[in-house]
């Protein structure tokens, strides 16, 4: 940018209004903001129909039944259903805990033990025959 067009814009920048105008403009402003008639009458409509809105809607909130007994009939009966399934769903995975339970102890008792009992046995053998050979 030009010098001279910094340098002036600069001045510009610093300039104030002069009291004068400003007085003037003080004096005629309160003339000039009053609004008219119609104006006010818009904005008093405007507020007036929005309080209107607001109490009707709450009213409606107020007003509003709650559910039908019917619906809350077949709430309590989809409760009910939904809880049997799950008792027969926990009962399912307790009987096949206690299935399974009893097959393992049913293994260990005829598979297991025998051959611990024998490897103890012969291990309490051995070292019976190592006391008498001492």
């Amino acid at each position: 940018m030009d010098e001279r067009v910094k340098n002036y814009l600069a001045e510009k920048r610093k300039e104030k209004c002069p009291d004068r105008v400003l007085e003037n403009l003080r004096a005629t402003l309160p003339q000039t903001t009053t609004t008219s008639l119609p104006t006010q009458y818009i904005s008093w409509l405007a507020t007036s129909v929005a309080v209107i809105a607001l109490f009707l809607s709450v009213a409606q909130f107020w007003r509003s039944t709650p559910p039908v007994a019917e619906l809350q009939s077949e709430q309590t009966e989809n409760n009910e259903k939904t809880m049997r399934e799950a008792y027969a769903s926990i009962a399912l995975v307790g009987h096949t805990l206690i299935t399974a339970g009893q097959r393992s102890s049913q293994i260990v008792v005829e598979e297991t033990l025998p051959s611990l009992k024998d490897g103890f046995e012969n291990t309490k053998r051995a070292i019976q025959k190592t006391y008498e050979s001492n």
